[in-house]
């Protein structure tokens, strides 16, 4: 979660699937090539227009995160 999260650091919400992957790919050449299994995960699980609301829901989305059981 901390990689998505630094990933995703400044990113304005709500954010799309296609904002979030245009993010990612700003701040990927200060990341180098340790992201590739964030963005896969964020490219092929998030879902085209659904607007999401932070990054815990980005990584529940993406399958990077577990919910939280209560």
């Amino acid at each position: 979660m901390s990689k998505l999260a630094n990933l995703l650091e400044d990113l304005k919400f709500p954010a799309t699937k296609e904002e979030i992957l245009d993010h990612i790919n700003r701040k990927s050449p200060s990341m180098g090539n340790r992201i590739n299994d964030v963005f896969e995960s964020v490219q092929n699980n998030l879902e085209e227009g659904i607007q999401y609301e932070n990054t815990y829901q980005i990584g529940l989305a993406s399958k990077l995160v577990e919910a939280n059981e209560v």
